[in-house]
Parts: structure tokens; sequence; C-alpha cells
């Protein structure tokens, strides 16, 4: 009796072996059968919430949020630099950074140096003041260095390197993150 039932479950057992391996393959194609749910295309472009920098009356940068489609990068910094240039969506005394008119002309992403190019036009000379010209730098350097990879800033201005942008910063060289800038820092 228990060789006949040995018998019995090693056909079966064989028979299930050959079945499986007739539904992986037919006609000598692989077939892959997945669940449905992992079959299905996403159709919903992810969403990312970015920080910009705007400045405020007491002299300092302000995060304000923003919701964008698709992932942060630093290939797609232009995107950030222009939600800049339309100004703050806040509702309290933030306050607009980059000089009205100011275009982006060019945006280039070295990654091997982690640099950021950033060609303005000239309306960018516009920023008034120290505070000013500390508002329209560094709420465009401190905007992209939050995106992976960059480290550094160097601003145009019509495709030239500028020496300022208002008399106050040197704008010569690429400028890195400062954060003694920053809103509620105890460094300033």
């Amino acid at each position: 009796m228990k060789k006949i039932l040995f018998v019995i479950l090693s056909l079966f057992l064989v028979m299930g072996l050959i079945g499986c391996s007739a539904n992986e393959q037919k006609d000598g194609q692989d077939i892959n059968i997945e669940p449905a749910e992992e079959n299905q295309e996403i159709t919903e472009e992810q969403e990312s919430v970015v920080t910009l920098y705007f400045g405020n009356k007491d002299g300092y940068l302000r995060k304000e949020l923003r919701t964008i489609k698709g992932l942060p990068t630093a290939e797609r910094g232009k995107e950030l630099i222009e939600e800049l240039i339309k100004g703050t969506q806040a509702d309290d005394d933030t306050l607009n950074v980059i000089p009205e008119g100011t275009e982006v002309l060019n945006y280039k992403f070295d990654a091997e140096q982690g640099l950021v190019t950033v060609d303005f036009s000239k309306h960018i000379l516009g920023a008034a003041g120290s505070m000013g010209e500390i508002f329209a730098v560094y709420s465009v350097v401190n905007t992209l260095t939050e995106l992976p990879g960059v480290e550094k800033v160097q601003i145009l201005v019509e495709g030239e390197t500028v020496e300022t942008i208002a008399g106050h910063i040197y704008t010569g060289e690429p400028l890195e993150r400062d954060l003694s800038l920053l809103e509620g820092n105890e460094l300033k």
C-alpha cells in the first residue's frame, strides 16, 4: 500500500513539473506571467516638493516650498530659477528677489564639477542695493544647491562673467551655498 501511494505521489509530482515547464515555454519562447498590477504603466507623473528661496523684510532668505511634476534634478534647475523669477506665492512679508524682466538665457550643469552656470538677461543688473543683490544672487545659489549634485553656481549676464551684479557681491567665480543668510539662523 505504501509503495502504491509513493508511486501515485511521484506521478503527480512529475506531471506537475512537466505542466509548469510547459507553461514557461511554448514554441521555444519564454512566457512571462506577472501580476496584472505590475504590468500596468503608471499614467500619473510623480510630483516632488522643491525649496525656493525668497527674501524677507529683515534681510534674510526665506524658504518657500513648491510642487513640481517629476523629480528635481540638476538638469531641471532652470525650471526652479523660472519659478524664482515668477515670484513668491506667499501672502505674508515674503519678497520677490529677481528683478522684473529678468530671463534665463542659458542654463548648463556640469556633473563632474558639481557646477551650474546660469546666464541671465541684463535685467538681473537691476537688483537694487546690497540687500537686493544678496537676495538676487543667493536666492539662485541656495535654490540650485538644494538639487542633488549641485555644489556651486556661476552667474553670467548676457553670456559674460561679471564681477558684480550691483557692486556688493563678487560674482566673477562660482558661488557656494550660504547658510548664514537663511531666516532663523544664529550666524548673521
